[in-house]
């Protein structure tokens, strides 16, 4: 069920947001976002809420209520300019909304932030470690060493690129990163008039 709700400053009791919610699951959870907004501070809220029939309703009703209130001159920026509703019944009972409510929910994002922090941390030490075994593949499948030989090192990165891509091995490793890797595995990279090699080895073709 989606709704429609507004935040009264009670230092001034005057309405200054004007928001929707489109499912109902969603309900606690807006509110306790709205406490991360910059808006927030500046007032001391009281929460009132509408629910609605379907969500053509609510984003009708959103507008009206911010032209009704004035919200725009305030925190509403969008739909600022639609006016208000012909339609829109008289007199409506908004239900005020107990703010404790949000505080599990706040502190489950924050616990929920903490987790995702974590995990986003984890993923880039993991594809490190998941970008040098696709080298260390493509190093045994593809790479022949020969003292003879040197190739130019972007020939080698799209040889790498390609061999990775059908694979389907692995993130995408930036160029920079794959010439340091080399290195670190000791290839040497030297600079020649022709441009950038890596000395003593090719591409094994078929």
């Amino acid at each position: 069920m989606p709704y429609v709700y507004y935040y009264k400053d009670t230092n001034d009791d005057t309405v200054k947001y004007v928001g929707l919610i489109k499912e109902d699951h969603n309900f606690p959870l807006r509110f306790a976002q709205h406490k991360n907004d910059s808006w927030y501070a500046e007032g001391n809220w009281s929460i009132w809420y509408l629910p609605v029939e379907t969500r053509t309703d609510a984003e009708a009703l959103e507008a009206h209520y911010i032209a009704l209130f004035g919200t725009w001159k305030y925190y509403n920026k969008r739909k600022a300019d639609w006016g208000e509703c012909s339609f829109a019944p008289d007199s409506i009972k908004w239900a005020e909304f107990d703010a404790m409510r949000t505080e599990p929910v706040i502190d489950f994002i924050r616990e929920l932030e903490i987790v995702e922090a974590n995990v986003k941390r984890l993923r880039t030490a993991l594809s490190k470690y998941d970008s040098i075994d696709i080298i260390d593949l493509f190093i045994e499948k593809k790479i022949i060493h020969d003292d003879r030989e040197m190739i130019e090192t972007k020939r080698l990165y799209g040889a790498f690129e390609n061999y990775r891509i059908q694979s389907m091995r692995s993130d995408p490793v930036g160029r920079s990163t794959f010439y340091k890797i080399m290195e670190n595995k000791g290839y040497k990279r030297i600079r020649t008039r022709a441009g950038y090699f890596f000395n003593g080895i090719t591409i094994r073709e078929v």
